[in-house]
């Protein structure tokens, strides 16, 4: 009988290979201007009070950098795929600011999927962040959205740039949009997609992947989707819970009983979904017993 691995959550990946011929990581893709078609921000529009003082540019510590928004005074939500952020800057000129700590979703494995992740500064800011989507966010086919970020060209660093984009298709934890007549590139990863909302602007996507040559399509993760990751961080000292489990001896298409503990110290309170999210890979779980949070599930290996 095979030795079954559990990990730390149920994943549903597209296929790598796939992913390498049409879908690239804005932060991973070749240089490029940033939101291309767009219209450069001026510097004055990214200090507090300005119309863009919640676009933050972030740097990587392995080289590269990536967008990302401000969601509140020390928390700045960005993407997944930017991996090692080191410091980030907001407003034109200013001095950046250290990251203290990233928290990536654990659902996020190298895919499309879940390329989301929170940042801790090290201090609060003045500037004053974004609201984000609640959910339903009220996306449609067809709407029109903004999109802003930091992208590079050859020659070096590019002014930050926005412009709009066309929804082409919507998914529960995803969209994608196409030039309408801007699109996002590369530097722009983690960046914010902007819709109108009746207080003001809403941030209902970050910037996740597109086309190599960022002519045709973008696609960002629905920050409404991910609320339920994201708000908890935003309280200083939390931690997203986290399943421990071992390795089970079990064939495939056989239940299998597999015992949970769980590592919550900050007390966020967890529910069902939380434990069926974070079992086990190559899968599905059919039954839990026990109080909340229970502790055994049943799963069944697929092949």
């Amino acid at each position: 009988m095979p030795n079954i691995a559990l990990s730390r959550r149920i994943r549903t990946l597209l296929g790598a290979a796939a992913l390498v011929a049409t879908v690239l990581p804005f932060a991973l893709a070749a240089p490029a201007a940033a939101v291309v078609g767009g219209d450069p921000i001026a510097a004055t529009e990214l200090n507090a009070g300005g119309e863009y003082q919640w676009l933050v540019g972030v740097e990587l510590s392995g080289g590269g950098t990536c967008s990302g928004t401000l969601v509140a005074p020390r928390y700045v939500l960005t993407a997944a795929h930017c991996e090692n952020p080191s410091v980030v800057t907001i407003g034109s000129g200013a001095t950046p600011v250290a990251v203290t700590d990233a928290v990536v979703h654990p659902a996020y494995s190298g895919g499309s999927e879940a390329d989301v992740q929170v940042l801790r500064l090290a201090a609060d800011q003045t500037a004053q962040p974004l609201a984000m989507a609640t959910d339903p966010d009220g996306l449609t086919v067809g709407a029109i959205v903004s999109v802003a970020g930091f992208g590079t060209t050859d020659g070096g660093d590019s002014p930050p740039a926005e412009g709009t984009m066309t929804l082409s298709s919507l998914l529960t934890e995803q969209f994608e949009a196409t030039p309408g007549p801007a699109n996002s590139c590369a530097g722009d990863s983690g960046g914010p997609v902007i819709a109108a909302g009746p207080g003001g602007p809403v941030l209902v996507g970050v910037t996740s992947y597109g086309d190599g040559a960022c002519t045709l399509h973008a696609g960002s993760m629905r920050v409404a989707a991910f609320r339920s990751f994201i708000d908890p961080l935003l309280v200083p000292g939390n931690r997203p819970p986290e399943v421990t489990s071992g390795g089970l001896e079990t064939a495939i298409d056989t239940p299998v009983e597999v015992p949970i503990e769980f590592s919550d110290p900050d007390g966020l309170e967890l529910t069902l979904d939380d434990v069926v999210d974070q079992v086990a890979t190559n899968g599905t779980v059919s039954a839990c017993a026990g109080t909340a949070p229970p502790t055994t599930c049943t799963f069944t290996p697929a092949s």
